[in-house]
């Protein structure tokens, strides 16, 4: 199969005042951890859409493929209509949307999606977290359309809403841990 990977890197990270994409994880900043994760992967071409902080990111990541979303205030909706618009669709079954500040995304995750998508029939197929569900999630290249016209700040929820019933999940138990406030940041700390 061929799965492009989508990066949501385009926020100003308003909760926590700085940009998350670029804090310290383990001698990286968290978007070239996120990015290697994904190149790791191999399952195919890996996108980075950045926004408010492009030029900053842009400095850490020179031989990435960056989609400057202008638009990326309007929500990480934008961020994904953007993407599906913009890259090379013909080739690909399907892509994976992962988000920049998910300090236990590894690429081990990646391939256990693709793995479910190759084997299985589902359109959708989010992570199940400890608590609750989410990214990264693959999306079957028959929701194009539908994720070429999502609005809002909620990302793709109500396509992944729409077609769970028919659907499946991965375990990432820590998916839900993320970095949005001061708190959140010694989570990098121990890492």
């Amino acid at each position: 199969m061929n799965i492009a990977i989508i990066i949501l890197a385009a926020g100003n990270s308003s909760r926590l005042g700085q940009p998350k994409q670029l804090l310290s994880r383990s001698q990286q900043s968290m978007i070239q951890y996120i990015y290697q994760e994904c190149i790791q992967s191999k399952l195919g071409p890996t996108y980075i859409v950045t926004g408010a902080y492009h030029d900053e990111i842009a400095l850490h990541l020179n031989h990435a493929h960056l989609l400057h979303n202008i638009n990326w205030a309007e929500g990480m909706s934008s961020s994904i209509s953007f993407a599906i618009k913009t890259i090379d669709r013909e080739s690909l079954d399907g892509v994976i949307v992962v988000l920049s500040d998910q300090v236990f995304l590894t690429s081990e995750i990646l391939t256990s999606l693709a793995r479910e998508a190759s084997t299985n029939i589902h359109k959708v197929i989010p992570c199940q977290y400890q608590k609750g569900l989410g990214p990264p999630t693959y999306f079957d290249k028959s929701l194009f359309k539908e994720l070429m016209n999502v609005s809002g700040t909620d990302g793709a929820k109500a396509i992944v809403k729409q077609h769970f019933s028919k659907s499946t999940t991965i375990l990432f138990p820590k998916g839900h841990i993320d970095i949005d406030t001061e708190e959140d940041l010694e989570i990098l700390r121990d890492l």
